[in-house]
């Protein structure tokens, strides 16, 4: 998350706004004191230690906006699956499979707890190697899309789904919880999968900004 925040701030010199490197280690200091978990007060403490005058918020907030996922963006639905909406089935489901010893996929325990900044970060970590670098055309963001999903091993969460049905199967749970935990995991699942090209088209409107900011200097 470091290295993104000083891509960020890197971007925000590009846009003229003075950035000293003591003011950009004070926005990491903040950022790793608050953290991702509650997207409005991370954004307010880079806001605060970053912007010095008025004028250079508006700057702040559409840059800000094409680094760090807004989930409000993503819609309501992959909102409230991201959510996650349930603690209840969060605390059983970690119970269960504590218990059973079950060992997963990084992604699949990703996909159980990760927040959406978490995601973000593992679609961002799987884009490099992709050729990102070359994206410069709209019409080459579903290419893109789908270089990133593959490198996913989707199949390898569904295993460990399937698992996790069965055990919870196994300890006897009622056919309506077992239905319900299911819809729980697979809202998940596609709310993961669907947040992957509009980060893509945040990386296309991310290097369109900086070659509008060349242009204009």
């Amino acid at each position: 998350m470091d290295q993104r925040i000083l891509e960020f701030i890197g971007d925000l010199r590009r846009a003229e706004m003075r950035i000293s490197p003591s003011e950009a280690l004070d926005a990491l200091t903040a950022s790793t004191e608050i953290g991702l978990e509650d997207r409005e007060t991370f954004k307010s403490a880079l806001a605060t230690t970053l912007v010095k005058e008025s004028r250079d918020l508006v700057t702040f907030n559409r840059i800000f906006d094409l680094y760090f996922l807004d989930l409000q963006a993503l819609g309501e639905g992959l909102r409230k699956a991201l959510g996650p909406e349930d603690p209840k089935i969060q605390e059983m489901l970690d119970r269960l499979t504590s218990e059973a010893g079950m060992e997963m996929d990084e992604l699949t325990e990703l996909l159980l707890r990760g927040e959406g900044s978490d995601m973000e970060m593992a679609i961002r970590q799987e884009g490099q190697g992709t050729g990102l670098e070359r994206l410069m055309y709209f019409l080459q963001v579903g290419y893109f899309s789908r270089r990133i999903y593959d490198k996913f091993d989707w199949e390898a969460i569904e295993r460990d789904l399937s698992r996790i049905m069965q055990l919870l199967e196994s300890k006897g749970l009622d056919p309506g919880m077992i239905a319900r935990i299911r819809n729980y995991l697979d809202l998940r699942l596609e709310a993961f999968r669907r947040m992957i090209r509009p980060h893509v088209e945040r990386e296309l409107e991310r290097r369109a900004l900086r070659q509008g900011e060349k242009l204009t200097r």
